[in-house]
């Protein structure tokens, strides 16, 4: 489903923020890093939430200010 999404994501949707391709906090066993998530192992911790939060920031500016293709709003670092 997440490939679904990652290559169709422009025909439903003005940007993606592809969490799950962050090696810090989409990996299998991520969640159980404390410096990203908190100790029930769903939740991000405040420095999990500052990465989402830049991801959200700079899809969010670039469908402002681009527009919406492809490549303009797909954010996974």
């Amino acid at each position: 489903f997440n490939d679904s999404i990652r290559k169709n994501w422009y025909s439903f949707a003005d940007g993606i923020c592809d969490l799950a391709a962050d090696s810090r906090l989409g990996w299998d066993g991520d969640e159980t890093n404390a410096t990203y998530f908190y100790t029930d192992n769903i939740h991000y911790s405040d420095t999990g939430y500052a990465i989402l939060a830049q991801y959200a920031t700079q899809a969010v500016m670039q469908t402002i200010n681009g527009g919406n293709n492809s490549n303009a709003a797909y954010y996974a670092f």
